[in-house]
């Protein structure tokens, strides 16, 4: 630890989950120390609602695209990448 406080994060890929949210992160936020985020590609604000709550520390956006094809990999490297 070499005084270092340790964190826990939680980290979530999300696309078009907008009516979900709320509640998501008033649980999460209850739990974790912050939220690492990704949107990928929404089209329903979902974005918006992850960068407007304040246990979100970053939202990494990827743009809409068509046809969406998910990226589980991609999106994992992205994530740890982010909250290390």
């Amino acid at each position: 630890r070499h005084g270092r406080a340790t964190r826990m994060l939680c980290l979530l890929t999300c696309r078009n989950e907008r009516h979900h949210l709320p509640g998501y992160l008033a649980n999460a936020a209850a739990q974790f120390d912050g939220i690492v985020a990704i949107d990928d590609g929404s089209t329903d604000g979902s974005g918006d609602v992850l960068a407007a709550h304040p246990a979100v520390i970053e939202v990494l956006r990827i743009a809409p695209r068509q046809p969406h094809r998910w990226n589980g990999v991609t999106h994992r490297r992205l994530l740890v990448d982010a909250a290390a």
